[in-house]
């Protein structure tokens, strides 16, 4: 991912979800060694100055909110090239309203990598969601649809395609 942006100092922006992912699977070294130099938060919208000589690498889920921040950022650019990677499917709408930010054209890559977890081992991830369920022991339902998500990046990342079998009062 980050070496497909090429040579030239890069920052790395991430969201809190993709953060850990980032973190759980290379250490700061190995990042660095590719010209990465500058880590931040999409949240953080004020924390980096803009530095239009650098590339910006981006790795976040695309939830509404990252959508939105980032057609902020492409609207108003602080830097010379973005490079967009998702961590789940992003759907054509939200493909479309990214173009239309894009003014100054300065997207060279949008991609969806299926990393939507955080991985412990080879054979091991986690979701790392806490209180799923509600008060009467029922499943949160923002809290079904991230498991899903997650669910379906795993498959589509070991390139599965499961059966799903139920019994028909189910």
């Amino acid at each position: 991912m980050i070496q497909l942006s090429g040579s030239q100092m890069k920052l790395l922006l991430m969201d809190g979800e993709t953060t850990p992912t980032v973190s759980c699977s290379y250490a700061q070294s190995e990042v660095m060694q590719k010209e990465v130099y500058i880590f931040d938060r999409i949240e953080n919208k004020t924390s980096a100055d803009s530095i239009k000589s650098l590339k910006c690498v981006v790795f976040v889920r695309p939830t509404a909110e990252n959508i939105d921040r980032l057609v902020q950022e492409l609207q108003e650019p602080r830097f010379n090239q973005y490079y967009l990677y998702f961590s789940n499917t992003i759907n054509k709408y939200d493909v479309k309203r990214l173009a239309e930010a894009d003014k100054n054209e300065t997207v060279r890559e949008v991609q969806e990598v299926f990393l939507d977890g955080i991985p412990l081992r080879k054979d091991l991830f986690t979701l790392n969601i806490h209180h799923i369920f509600d008060s009467t022991f029922n499943v949160k339902d923002h809290s079904a649809e991230r498991l899903k998500c997650g669910i379906v990046a795993l498959l589509l990342q070991l390139r599965k395609a499961p059966a799903v079998r139920y019994g028909f009062d189910n």
